[in-house]
């Protein structure tokens, strides 16, 4: 037969573990809240601080659009898009097409060379030499100024000149509100080359690159 004190004993230990069960569900949820915000929290900052709209500034977003050049790239001190000058005291070296504005005496002319222009392309196996048409034009003229055709000379990459044949009369003048073109031809090798406007004695005034592709 039990006594008192150990049936007081039994009738209390069931309601112990209930409530131990109830604080450590209270303490787990409890923790599970904490667990939770921290990590909201640390969402939220690092979203802030690695979001790359937010970080970069403004100055560099506006370098990033397509096809700009980045701000620390020296600038060009060379104008582009300009028209040169050219005269026996300045000879320049062009490319064919371009303008460059001629002196002859006291007179000056835009001027272009445009060509070769070969008959046809793609021929097999590749000829050594292919006929070439070039023109060249003359235009706002200061004065008159007197284009002597004879002084034209192609040379091609070995250095060999070739003289063009010219269709018209070999000197002509080019005056002020007359454009003058003038058509030569010459059979000259395949590769690049040079035209040259040349003064009587043999300096050269503006000269043309070009290549005579018939492959």
């Amino acid at each position: 037969m039990m006594d008192e004190p150990q049936r007081h004993t039994e009738r209390q230990t069931p309601r112990s573990g209930v409530r131990s069960i109830i604080g450590y569900t209270v303490a787990g949820l409890v923790l599970a809240a904490v667990l939770v915000g921290v990590y909201a929290a640390t969402r939220s900052n690092t979203g802030a601080t690695t979001s790359p709209a937010a970080a970069a500034p403004a100055s560099a977003n506006a370098n990033n659009t397509y096809g700009a050049l980045p701000s620390w790239l020296p600038k060009a001190t060379v104008k582009t898009g300009r028209v040169v000058a050219s005269s026996t005291s300045h000879p320049w070296v062009a490319l064919e097409g371009d303008v460059v504005v001629v002196h002859v005496g006291t007179a000056h002319a835009a001027t272009s060379i445009v060509g070769p222009r070969v008959p046809r392309e793609g021929q097999f196996p590749l000829p050594k030499t292919t006929p070439a048409a070039f023109t060249m034009t003359l235009r706002d003229a200061s004065g008159p100024m007197t284009v002597n055709t004879r002084q034209v000379v192609i040379f091609d990459e070995r250095g060999h000149r070739h003289w063009p044949v010219v269709v018209g009369p070999a000197v002509r003048v080019v005056t002020p509100g007359h454009p003058l073109t003038i058509a030569m031809h010459a059979v000259i090798p395949s590769g690049p080359g040079e035209i040259v406007w040349m003064t009587a004695s043999g300096s050269p005034i503006v000269s043309y690159e070009f290549v005579a592709e018939i492959d």
